[in-house]
């Protein structure tokens, strides 16, 4: 829990844990946020259900529910394609997480109430703020890579997509960008590894 990073009894960091435990970046980025200046307790909470505990009947309705049904990024169709093909369980779970847009980029884990151009901007090209949009498609050095690819790819000229739909093209890029039929499951494979890489 985040208060074991404090010093005893006191809402104070513990500056030699916490570059310890965490890369050179991180620990500056954590010791420069503002601790609690209260004396509330850390404790979790089941935010479905309405005392905060968990329990499988609040699962049960969570899942149940017709909302939970709408939130997927991408089609259920697109789930069982994933996970039905040829590719290491390791890429599958990249691609799973892409499209969740659950993978730790910039955008999604500053925490700071203003952060700075400087500290969102994009870690290859520090052109733009770091999304996940941005860094497979929008970023130079990833156009560069697509426009390297066997597709030669310029997703440039696609329209803006978010990270979802954007897996929703590449798992039906066959059709969508034109590619015959024997080259998608290398262009999945492709675009899964370039993933990777970034």
């Amino acid at each position: 829990m985040v208060n074991s990073l404090f010093i005893s009894s006191t809402h104070f960091w513990n500056a030699g844990l916490v570059r310890d435990l965490f890369e050179e970046a991180d620990a500056d980025w954590i010791l420069n946020c503002c601790s609690p200046s209260g004396s509330i307790e850390d404790k979790q909470i089941w935010t479905p259900a309405s005392k905060g505990t968990f329990s499988l009947k609040s699962t049960y309705k969570l899942l149940s529910s017709p909302v939970s049904q709408t939130v997927f990024p991408i089609p259920a169709e697109d789930w069982k394609k994933l996970w039905a093909m040829p590719l290491q369980d390791r890429l599958k779970l990249l691609l799973w997480k892409i499209a969740w847009n659950a993978l730790p980029c910039k955008i999604n884990t500053c925490w700071s109430a203003s952060p700075t151009e400087q500290e969102l901007s994009c870690s290859l090209c520090h052109n733009a703020p770091e999304t996940l949009e941005h860094l497979f498609f929008g970023c130079q050095i990833a156009c560069m890579a697509w426009m390297e690819s066997p597709s030669s790819l310029n997703f440039q000229d696609l329209p803006s997509c978010n990270i979802g739909e954007w897996i929703h093209l590449i798992l039906h890029a066959g059709p969508l960008l034109h590619l015959p039929l024997r080259e998608h499951p290398h262009f999945i494979l492709f675009a899964a590894i370039l993933f990777d890489s970034l």
